[in-house]
């Protein structure tokens, strides 16, 4: 029988507490469920409706989850009264660093890719910087880049004395404004007075998905956690969520079929069903095991590491075709199982190749995870 503990998240005895294997376990699963997602399994084979439920609905509280985790767990051994700001500074510079080293890594496939579009020189370096500035260096990448600006215009909020329920309102108030460019992106681009606006701001930022509307808000939710007398019991809690997650599903297929959104990246209830679903993990007792320590290291690699193996698959198999014609090489282009099988395979292989050896002699590789 798995325990759930009766405290709220603000409660010493959850604040305390330095395993949370729940929470390892939901990251892990979740970097698996983006991993399927970015290979689009279901759009190879002709399954939109499916391919939209993974797309489009099941995989969107993901990274909010991943950002509230990153502000609770820092957060909670802090006074907010007395920001620790040597201890955010340090995060925020451990996370910029590992956004350029793995910058560095998808180099090669961001080159690939300018080549095959034609660009100037001049110009793919122009589109690179900023990318790797303002929009993510290579399309997942965006979460660290999200994670550091978030951080910052939190750190920025303690700094000059502001409440953690003003900083939150503010957050807000900055994802309200992200979400309603999403959903009536095609209203607003014809819209004369803001048409001009829009269009500035694509040029540098490209999407609100990012650290200032998107990213802000839940690492927000995550330090207010640690203040929040929120206390509930754990059939309120999975109810909650499972209502919550509903009613995300019916408002994804809303506004699909309202057709003026530009993307499907931000939701209303995505955010009381991930809240719920962050204090169902975070107090699920379970005993303490090795295991759950990889999955934590396992989730971050696999989520960072993945695209390498699905792009890679794809060029391999792309440049055989366009060389040979073979029929077999272009099955196997289009035969979204195989390429699932060969992407999970090796991130999985990769990932724990790098655990082992930065718990050896290469402590260093820590930087990636």
């Amino acid at each position: 029988m798995i325990e759930f503990n009766q405290y709220s998240l603000s409660n010493p005895n959850c604040l305390k507490k330095k395993n949370y294997n729940g929470v390892d376990i939901v990251k892990f699963i979740m970097s698996l469920l983006v991993l399927i997602a970015h290979i689009r399994i279901l759009a190879v084979d002709k399954i939109p409706y499916l391919d939209f439920f993974i797309i489009g609905f099941l995989v969107r509280i993901i990274v909010p989850f991943f950002l509230i985790c990153s502000g609770y767990f820092l957060f909670k051994s802090m006074d907010l009264n007395k920001p620790d700001f040597k201890k955010i500074r340090k995060y925020i510079l451990r996370m910029c660093k590992m956004y350029l080293i793995w910058s560095l890594i998808y180099l090669p496939l961001n080159i690939y890719n300018y080549i095959q579009t034609e660009n100037s020189f001049f110009k793919c370096i122009l589109i690179y910087t900023r990318n790797l500035l303002f929009v993510g260096s290579y399309s997942h990448l965006w979460y660290l880049l999200g994670t550091i600006v978030a951080f910052i215009i939190i750190a920025f909020c303690l700094y000059i004395k502001l409440k953690p329920k003003t900083i939150l309102l503010i957050s807000g108030i900055l994802y309200l404004i992200g979400y309603i460019y999403q959903l009536f992106y095609k209203v607003l681009i014809e819209t004369p007075i803001i048409k001009n606006i829009i269009e500035l701001y694509d040029k540098v930022f490209e999407t609100t998905r990012n650290g200032i509307f998107f990213g802000f808000f839940f690492v927000a939710i995550g330090m207010y956690f640690t203040v929040a007398k929120i206390k509930l019991t754990k059939n309120k809690t999975i109810l909650g969520f499972i209502i919550c997650y509903a009613l995300l599903f019916c408002e994804a297929l809303i506004t699909e079929n309202l057709g003026m959104a530009r993307s499907y990246d931000m939701y209303v209830f995505s955010i009381p069903a991930v809240c719920y679903l962050f204090y169902l993990a975070t107090h699920i007792e379970l005993k303490n095991r090795k295991i759950y320590r990889n999955l934590r290291s396992s989730s971050t690699l696999i989520y960072l590491s993945h695209f390498w193996f699905v792009s890679v698959y794809s060029i391999i198999l792309q440049t055989i075709y366009s060389a040979t014609g073979n029929q077999i090489i272009e099955r196997l282009m289009n035969n979204s199982i195989i390429q699932l099988i060969f992407s999970l395979t090796l991130t999985l292989i990769i990932s724990q190749t790098i655990i082992y050896f930065s718990n050896k002699k290469f402590k260093s590789l820590k930087i990636l995870y």
